[in-house]
């Protein structure tokens, strides 16, 4: 939780100069995961900064931290335009990128899948209720 908060302070004035709502939500009771921090914040910057790219406006990114059946789960969602179906299955895949015109080079949520998985974790994505995505990370808790 602590990590939580005090990247969502220092993040904070950097996304919503983009007019973009940065929430933080986190569990009531302390979450401990067995992680790097350092490997925690390059996740959190790949997607936090990636759902930022993809909301428009008077959007919102929020991060959040719910412990569930051993793992604590790390989520990012925004209120952009989705993912489509096509798209999902290659998220995670080094190279596949739907920004190319944009120089996207498809290694941020590559990167935050290699960082889970050294953590003994996983990476995942969905959509969002009411529209948008929502991509998870669940690392093992103590």
């Amino acid at each position: 939780c602590g990590l939580l908060r005090r990247f969502h302070a220092l993040n904070r004035p950097d996304v919503e100069v983009g007019d973009v709502d940065f929430l933080l939500s986190l569990p009531r009771r302390p979450c401990r995961a067995m992680a790097d921090a350092a490997l925690v914040e390059r996740i959190l910057e790949n997607l936090v900064y990636n759902a930022v790219s993809f909301t428009p406006a008077g959007g919102t990114v929020t991060l959040s931290l719910e412990r569930t059946e051993g793992w604590a789960v790390l989520s990012v969602t925004d209120t952009g335009p989705g993912i489509s179906p096509e798209d999902a299955p290659h998220l995670f895949e080094r190279g596949f990128t739907t920004r190319a015109a944009a120089g996207g080079q498809g290694l941020g949520l590559a990167i935050v899948r290699e960082c889970a998985e050294s953590m003994g974790g996983s990476a995942g994505v969905g959509p969002a209720p009411g529209g948008g995505s929502r991509f998870e990370v669940r690392l093992p808790t103590v």
